[in-house]
């Protein structure tokens, strides 16, 4: 949200300041309605939620988007924020209620949908999430997360044409000195790479890379104090030695336990994949399951 990442979800929303400008000339200030006044003090609330929200204030931001709904019900972005605290706290189930009220009051909020995307991801609705992805663009939300997430639902289907076309738009939209776009090319590479080796799958002339033993990850703090549980699926890429170069994590879980599946897949060795007697460059997909026990 990373997407956009989920365990480092980049997001930020839109962002909307109403100011009153009193003119001083010499006559009365001109007056505000009491809904103008209203509408003033929400969005003022939503601001200080949003300036919370970046220095990482979660509690206190939830509580000022608390602030504004009470006094506008119907302020979407408010929702949107709290959706965003919630999925930082592992709360998907709140997040999705939040997202929902956002969508409610504002049925084209690119913001919502895009959010509610990255949280059908987290659910494993990867359908759902490509809709979202898909209704995000459409609607003229073409920022390079929205088609990460888009790219991130195709690979996780195994529609890696789809998921490398989603990946060369995010970089287009991304400027050249970003560290996002050293990140894409890599992503790039990696399902050109899974392409080719799904035709080398079909060639009986090859041999599949076997991995020996196998480390054992270790769970974050993050991840274990909120429980939770489920799998990360990684691409590797196996070198003619039987040594991990290379990773992409195409399914990730968030919480860390991305970053601690890449660590414990970075230690494993394997018998080299094989053609024709010889030791061939090999991406292999594993699922790395995290269970508390």
């Amino acid at each position: 949200m990373k997407v956009l990442k989920s365990s480092s979800v980049r997001f930020v929303p839109g962002v909307t300041v109403l100011v009153c400008v009193f003119l001083a000339t010499g006559t009365p200030a001109q007056k505000t309605t009491p809904a103008e006044t209203q509408a003033e003090s929400a969005e003022s609330h939503l601001q200080k939620a949003r300036d919370l929200f970046q220095d990482k204030k979660y509690g206190a931001a939830g509580s000022e988007a608390k602030r504004a709904i009470k006094i506008k019900k119907e302020l979407a972005p408010a929702y949107v924020l709290l959706g965003m605290i919630h999925l930082r706290e592992g709360k998907t189930d709140e997040a999705l209620r939040d997202v929902g009220k956002a969508i409610k009051y504002d049925p084209n909020s690119v913001e919502a949908h895009y959010l509610r995307g990255i949280l059908q991801f987290e659910e494993r609705k990867f359908s759902d999430a490509r809709d979202e992805a898909v209704f995000v663009i459409s609607q003229g939300g073409r920022f390079p997360n929205a088609y990460t997430l888009l790219a991130q639902t195709q690979m996780a289907t195994d529609r890696y044409r789809e998921a490398l076309e989603a990946f060369e738009n995010a970089l287009r939209l991304t400027a050249d000195g970003d560290d996002d776009a050293a990140k894409l090319r890599e992503q790039i590479e990696a399902v050109k790479g899974c392409l080719e080796t799904r035709e080398m799958r079909r060639d009986p002339s090859y041999v599949l890379p076997r991995p020996i033993g196998f480390p054992q990850p270790r769970y974050s703090e993050q991840a274990r104090s909120l429980r939770i549980q489920g799998t990360v699926r990684l691409g590797l890429l196996v070198n003619e030695e039987g040594s991990v170069i290379s990773t992409i994590i195409l399914v990730p879980l968030g919480f860390g336990l991305d970053e601690e599946a890449v660590k414990a897949v970075r230690q494993l060795r394997f018998i080299p994949a094989m053609k024709n007697g010889q030791a061939v460059r090999f991406w292999q997909r594993l699922d790395i399951e995290f269970n508390l026990r």
